[in-house]
């Protein structure tokens, strides 16, 4: 994995189980884990910091990770972050939804393995570099 002089993942997602095997196997890796659980409180904790990568839920309680990814893309502060989903719904189901609400990537299942962390790295050197 590439240094990265602060390496800080926001997750977006309102699965306790999620959240945990997703900041276990990326604290593993090296990198610093925020989650929050719902879409409104995700939007305000993407403001607070210069996150590498928001990990984003499509399905949340308040409002939907569609409309969330659509809120930090036109913040100041979050619309240079990549986004990517994580969702248990197919690729093809949701990603002319996703590309429109402005999202770089989606990530499928299963979060966890070299893949996974692959694809993490991937996301963050390629947009901040």
């Amino acid at each position: 994995m590439q240094n990265l002089i602060d390496n800080k993942i926001l997750i977006i997602n309102d699965s306790h189980s999620l959240n945990a095997l997703l900041k276990l196997t990326l604290e593993k890796e090296g990198f610093s884990v925020v989650y929050i659980e719902t879409g409104l409180e995700g939007i305000e904790e993407a403001k607070t910091w210069q996150y590498r990568l928001i990990l984003l839920d499509y399905v949340l309680p308040d409002i939907s990770g569609l409309e969330v990814c659509k809120k930090l893309r036109e913040e100041e502060s979050t619309k240079h972050i990549p986004i990517a989903f994580i969702t248990g719904k197919t690729e093809e189901e949701i990603s002319e939804k996703i590309i429109n609400a402005g999202a770089d990537s989606y990530i499928e299942p299963p979060f966890k393995g070299e893949d996974f962390i692959d694809r993490i790295n991937e996301l963050i050197v390629y947009w901040h570099r």
